[in-house]
């Protein structure tokens, strides 16, 4: 292999800024007379058989067909070779499109060259392929170890400059300045046995790893095996009443039949992911044969807590539950040390009880700005893998790099129309006599304060609503035995046969004995509850605990009504779908008639409403329990939507003090990056061409979208309500400072000047059309530099 590499890059470097459309293989006619193998070449628009002088070499068969830009089939006497360009064209057009596979590609050049299909031919081309790729893997790891970036944890910690670039003196970001989103995907599934030994699908054996970083390792994952995470939260007492986890019930009870189903069918059953805010990938793991266990966001946690240390958040579907179970666990004590932050996202999170959103929900957490947290066939698992690690680093170097500086102008934009909605707050204020925004935090703490008793009843009040269910019994127990004693008549029948077949004597003796039960209980209770009367139907603390009993079984019915609706939610494609299954509908029926039955009766729903909800956790505000919560502002929809437009304009405020510091952060690094990479250009060009080459094409695909990103942000800067800095900062890591003192060029020669902040007003910010002075500013700042290598 380490043939293979030198070989290509000598043949890359050869063809120069050329690149693959000079990537011709050697013509037919150039072989005749040549006495080495013959091989059948497969190109872009034809396939021929070529002779070539390649017979044994020091350097080895791949190695020399790789000399001309073909990657052979077999080590040895390959049948077929396939020309580079081939397999860089499969390799971007799969990645744009992943569903597109060998085969059908295959059969299309089969088609345009005009020769019959062969089954063996993809099987070869998938050789030749995997072959290739572990070559340009090899090369981009002589590149990064040439740019001192193969360490470990390098890719991770400097996945997205506007996460991980930071500046001396810059402003201090609230809370986590780390924000991540994780979750799981089950598209990506591969088959193994049935759990009763027949095969329905095997999978090629192949010890082969997948290059890179991106995932962690099976035994890395196992390490937060669930056995041993749920003996750690069985062994550790929650500190404090923050650690409690209201939704702990409704998610483990949310078990979807279909996952169960699948643990005995396919053997990686999905992929457990984290992702930048930006949209980066951090790090990813296979779920095998199971669904989201707790060890995949813990594996997870570990790896970022590692790489990035404190300041980290993350935000998950079930944030709040793990959160206590990362808390328990052996790595809680890391992640309290690191002021590790559990969220919740913004779309999952109006899934959770209401209690959950006030502690959890990004959208009441400070720091969090206007992050909504959310963002195979019967291969081989090698194979899988390396489709999903090559799709991955596709992704981030030419969609996410792209969209970054998109990104970031947006979120400024997005925070400005909001901040905009401020004198309407004041407004909709002075309406509902409001006097100062310092009331909305503590119409949160009063809130909060009110669920968390709903969550539990008094003991005085169960003890009463037991007391009143038992004295029930034993009245029905009373009139068991009243009836049967009153329909019971003395006779003599003559017929011994029918005597044995006489069970009036039985039912009274059972009823008896149930009366003697029931009577037991209640004397039980009042020597508790220190009843010195036993209470009757006229009683007022009969009627009392009458009243408390139909509340709660009212509050139980929509207790299940509620988590029905939001299994529904995450099964429904949209929200406002308009059918219901048979189970959600018997559920509403039953919540409804306990309401009309009610003493007053309450307020019934409909499906129209429920689904146009702002959040299902309202749920929680309709249990009408014993505090009136009606007349409390907050529970007041108006009230409510003025509450979270306040904390909407104070995310978006923070999202605008982030997005600032983030955009200086990318400036310095487009800056500091370009020339380092053209100081290490100019480094190996004179000792190791082939590297320094490789090193140009890294640069060429690195920073292809630096000046597109200027351009966003010297757009932005002209809005008069905008206030960025486009000036480079100093990063705190000065390692891309580092030039090398033998190219005082490239240092002394490239100057960065940032675009001129202009407080002219805003001009049509979706407009993509820029003066010819802008583009010529940035273009000449990108030559200058280029310039300054060559």
């Amino acid at each position: 292999m380490l043939q293979m590499v030198t070989a290509y890059l000598q043949w890359r470097c050869e063809i120069g800024e050329d690149g693959l459309d000079k990537a011709a293989p050697p013509a037919p006619e150039l072989g005749e007379g040549k006495s080495g193998l013959k091989v059948q070449v497969l190109d872009m628009f034809r396939i021929f058989s070529l002779r070539t002088d390649i017979l044994d070499s020091p350097n080895g068969v791949p190695a020399d067909f790789m000399r001309l830009g073909l990657v052979p089939c077999s080590p040895y006497r390959p049948g077929l070779v396939i020309t580079v360009r081939v397999l860089e064209y499969y390799r971007h057009a799969h990645l744009r499109c992943p569903h597109m596979t060998v085969q059908p590609f295959m059969k299309s050049l089969c088609d345009i060259s005009g020769v019959p299909f062969r089954p063996y031919l993809s099987e070869q081309f998938i050789i030749c392929y995997d072959t290739y790729l572990s070559v340009i893997n090899h090369a981009r790891d002589r590149v990064a170890a040439a740019l001192s970036r193969d360490t470990p944890t390098w890719r991770l910690q400097n996945s997205c400059v506007a996460c991980t670039y930071k500046l001396e003196g810059e402003d201090a970001l609230d809370n986590s300045s780390q924000k991540s989103s994780a979750d799981s995907s089950g598209t990506t599934q591969n088959n193994v046995g049935d759990g009763d030994g027949q095969v329905r699908s095997l999978p090629r054996f192949d010890s082969r790893d997948v290059h890179g970083d991106y995932y962690l390792s099976r035994a890395r994952v196992d390490h937060w095996v669930r056995t041993h995470v749920e003996e750690a939260v069985a062994q550790v007492p929650l500190g404090n009443e923050k650690d409690e986890n209201p939704c702990s019930t409704r998610w483990s009870n949310m078990i979807n039949e279909v996952t169960a189903r699948m643990w005995g069918i396919f053997d990686e059953t999905g992929i457990f992911l984290a992702l930048c805010r930006h949209g980066f990938v951090l790090v990813l793991a296979d779920m095998v044969r199971s669904g989201e266990l707790s060890k995949y966001p813990l594996a997870i946690v570990e790896a970022l807590l590692d790489a990035f240390g404190s300041g980290l958040g993350v935000g998950y579907d079930i944030g709040c539950k793990f959160g206590t179970t990362l808390s328990s666990s052996p790595l809680g004590d890391k992640a309290r040390q690191c002021n590790y932050t559990s969220l919740v996202g913004s779309f999952h999170g109006h899934a959770h009880n209401r209690l959950c959103q006030l502690s959890n929900l990004a959208t009441y957490v400070e720091g969090t700005g206007l992050e909504d947290l959310e963002g195979f066939q019967h291969a081989s698992v090698f194979h899988r893998t390396q489709k999903i690690v090559e799709y991955i680093q596709h992704t981030d170097t030419y969609e996410t790099s792209q969209n970054l500086s998109k990104f970031l102008v947006n979120n400024y934009r997005q925070a400005l129309d909001i901040i905009q909605t401020e004198s309407g707050l004041r407004d909709a204020m002075q309406l509902h006599n409001i006097s100062d925004i310092s009331v909305f935090d503590s119409w949160l703490e009063e809130e909060r304060d009110y669920l968390k008793k709903l969550r539990v009843d008094p003991i005085e009040e169960t003890l009463q609503m037991d007391y009143y269910q038992k004295l029930v019994n034993l009245k029905k127990c009373n009139d068991d035995v009243n009836s049967i004693l009153n329909d019971w008549q003395v006779a003599v029948d003559e017929d011994p046969a029918t005597l044995g077949r006489d069970t009036r004597g039985i039912r009274l003796r059972h009823a008896l004995e149930n009366q003697t039960k029931a009577r037991e209980a209640v004397q039980a209770l009042e020597i508790q509850l220190k009843i010195a009367m036993r209470w009757t139907a006229e009683m007022a603390e009969w009627q009392q605990a009458a009243e408390l009993v139909s509340k709660q079984r009212y509050q139980r019915a929509l207790d299940e009504l509620e988590a029905l609706v939001v299994a529904r939610m995450f099964e429904l494609t949209k929200m406002n779908m308009a059918q219901t299954g048979y189970k959600l509908r018997k559920h509403i029926a039953k919540a409804l008639q306990t309401a009309q039955a009610m003493d007053p009766p309450r307020t019934t729903l409909s499906w129209e409403q429920v689904v146009n909800y702002a959040c299902l956790a309202d749920f929680d505000l309709l249990r009408n329990a014993r505090q009136d919560v009606r007349e409390k502002p907050w529970a007041d929809p108006a009230g409510r939507l003025i509450m979270d437009q306040h904390f909407k304009i104070q995310r978006a405020r923070e999202e605008i003090k982030r997005v600032k510091v983030e955009i200086q952060r990318a400036v310095t690094f487009i800056q500091d990056e370009t020339v380092f990479l053209l100081a290490k250009e100019l480094e190996y060009s004179s000792t190791e061409p082939p590297l320094a080459f490789q090193i140009r094409l890294y640069r060429a695909e690195w920073t292809q979208f630096f000046n597109l990103h200027l351009q966003h942000f010297h757009k932005l800067a002209k809005r008069s309500d905008v206030d960025i800095i486009l000036a480079p900062g100093t990063p705190i890591d000065q390692s891309l400072r580092q030039l090398n003192p033998q190219n005082p060029a490239v240092s002394s020669n490239v100057q960065h000047t940032p675009p001129e902040q202009s407080s002219a007003p805003a001009a049509d910010e979706d407009s993509d059309s820029d003066s010819e002075d802008d583009n010529a500013t940035f273009d000449a700042t990108i030559q200058v530099l280029e310039t300054a290598a060559r």
